[in-house]
């Protein structure tokens, strides 16, 4: 991301890493400029991950981050893209070490991305709601649902490693995420990273890239299909200490996992 930073104009802003209360990992940097928002993300594609494995974070940062931002992916060369994936950025940048000629911040043309996107965010923070409100008071969920769970759609071609796959229900639309051995829980970040990304990668038919996600927003917005509420009965211990001890929680239900908590007690 060297030549991204270093190709920016005068008066811009940014920020390495970002953290933000709704997302466990957001983008690689987030930059202002003129009012706007840009977030990038970075992928190399010498990776063993496929891009897919990204997306999830991406969409999840459509929703968290305020409407109008543009999404740039920045790609070690060489580039080779599809354009299922490629479609749901505003901008791509094959970013060298190098200073770059142009960077793309700012005010951007709305991607096939955020089109499909977009409607969906109403959608996704009523979810929320709900979740959160189990999460935190164990309230009923009283959204009123219409059609078929989105997983649905996504969970045809759902594989699941090994590790997880022990600890990882499925039924009527909806996972459960169970504990395993005594250690596990002791993660809360790296798993709940993982369940987040499934979820949101299923629910959203992301697989399927471009294609995908703009039959969900279509099903959805239809009412022939909603947003699935999942649910988790591994332990999240709150320590106080920490400055949003709640974070994880919060994440998880933004993603659409109602979860099971405990504070934790500091001596």
């Amino acid at each position: 991301m060297q030549g991204i930073v270093a190709g920016w104009p005068a008066g811009s802003d940014f920020v390495v890493d970002p953290g933000h209360p709704l997302l466990l990992r957001g983008p690689d940097v987030l930059a202002s400029y003129r009012g706007t928002l840009t977030a990038y993300f970075g992928f190399t594609q010498q990776s063993r991950r496929p891009l897919a494995s990204l997306l999830p974070k991406v969409v999840l940062s459509r929703f968290a981050l305020p409407a109008g931002t543009s999404f740039v992916l920045a790609l070690d060369p060489p580039a080779d893209l599809a354009d299922e994936e490629a479609s749901l950025f505003e901008e791509l940048v094959v970013a060298a070490d190098e200073r770059l000629a142009h960077v793309p911040i700012g005010r951007m043309s709305t991607s096939a991305g955020a089109e499909a996107t977009e409607p969906l965010r109403m959608f996704h923070h009523e979810r929320f709601a709900e979740a959160w409100a189990l999460s935190t008071r164990g309230r009923k969920p009283t959204r009123r649902t219409r059609g078929e769970p989105a997983s649905f759609y996504g969970q045809r071609a759902l594989r699941l490693t090994r590790a997880m796959a022990r600890y990882t229900g499925y039924d009527n639309g909806q996972f459960y995420f169970v504990s395993g051995e005594s250690g596990r829980e002791n993660y809360p970040r790296t798993w709940l990273s993982s369940a987040t990304d499934l979820v949101v990668r299923i629910d959203y038919d992301l697989d399927d890239g471009l294609s995908g996600l703009s039959q969900i927003s279509g099903l959805t917005l239809s009412g022939n299909a909603y947003l699935p509420l999942h649910g988790n009965s591994i332990s999240i211990h709150a320590d106080p200490r920490e400055f949003d001890a709640l974070k994880r929680l919060r994440a998880a239900a933004f993603a659409g996992i109602a979860t099971r908590w405990e504070p934790q007690d500091v001596a």
